[in-house]
Parts: structure tokens; C-alpha cells; sequence
């Protein structure tokens, strides 16, 4: 998976089934890689996350949001302890990226998963890799159900102005 051909993809075209493939190789990987840094993330791996999460909290726009989340996210791949995991990293990038585009159409999505990244975190400070992969698990099944939403959303939308002409 080339980011540089997932970002083309996204920015071509908002491809339901294609956002949709992106949301299950992150349900694929990231839980995974969350349990893996809670056996093996290291101090400072633990105050990046937390400082990528207070600027999640205190986001005043999206770029700011999305920046934020995407370090969080790539500082748990890090902390897996896998050179593939980071590479790989790059093309979940995109993802996040077409995810949070996708879902700022719903009010409060970013609010609703602050506590979820919380739990996460907590999991991998606390060296829960079980709690750290079920909490990983339940913050992409909620983000697929955003983007769900707001690509039905987008489609009505959509509809209703091809009918008005």
C-alpha cells in the first residue's frame, strides 16, 4: 500500500468502499500494535502520546485535531517495537487523514473518541496489552461508524441536489 498512491486515491475521489478498506487494515493493525506497546513502549514514547492526546483535548480546528491524533497513532506504531509496523505507518497516515476528513461532517466526532485515546493510553502505561488492543478495537470500530455516517450523509446530500435540477 504506497501512501503516495492512498492519498492520490483519496484526494481523486472519497470511494466509500475504498475508505472502507482503509478503516479494516487500521482494525487490522493498530489494535495489534497497541498491544505490543503496552509491553514495549518506553518513557518518552509515554509523554509523546499523552502531549499528542492534551492537544487532541484542546484542539480548535481540524488540521490542529488531526495532527494531534496522527501522532498519537504513529507514536504507539513506534512504540510496537516494529521497523515494518512504521513503515506501514505512513499508509495509516492517509487513513487517518481521509477518516477525520470524512468524519468532521458529524458534530462532536473528535470530542466522542477523546476518552477512548485515554483508555488506550492508560492500557499502554499501565502494561494492559489485552485492554490496550479491546480499547484500540472500540476507538476504529467507532471512527468506521463516523465515516459511515457521514458518507450516507454526504450521499443524501448529494441526492437531493441531483434532484433539485
Amino acid at each position: 500500500m504506497d501512501p503516495e498512491v492512498v492519498k492520490w486515491r483519496l484526494a481523486v475521489d472519497q470511494d466509500v468502499s475504498f475508505i472502507l478498506s482503509l478503516c479494516d487494515v487500521r482494525m487490522i493493525i493498530e489494535p495489534a500494535a497497541a498491544a505490543r506497546a503496552a509491553k514495549f513502549a518506553v518513557p518518552e514514547q509515554l509523554v509523546r502520546m499523552s502531549d499528542a492526546l492534551e492537544r487532541m483535548a484542546i484542539a480548535k480546528s481540524a488540521n490542529s485535531y488531526t495532527s494531534a491524533d496522527m501522532e498519537f497513532h504513529a507514536t504507539i506504531l513506534e512504540a510496537a517495537g516494529n521497523e515494518l509496523l512504521l513503515q506501514l505507518g505512513s499508509a495509516l497516515d492517509a487513513a487517518l487523514i481521509a477518516s477525520r476528513r470524512v468524519t468532521l461532517a458529524i458534530d462532536n466526532s473528535a470530542v466522542d473518541t477523546i476518552d477512548i485515546h485515554r483508555k488506550i493510553l492508560e492500557a499502554i502505561s499501565d502494561k494492559q496489552p489485552d485492554v490496550a488492543r479491546e480499547s484500540m478495537e472500540k476507538l476504529i470500530s467507532i471512527t468506521s461508524s463516523h465515516v459511515m455516517a457521514a458518507l450516507s450523509r454526504k450521499a443524501v446530500v448529494e441526492e437531493q441536489q441531483y434532484s433539485a435540477v
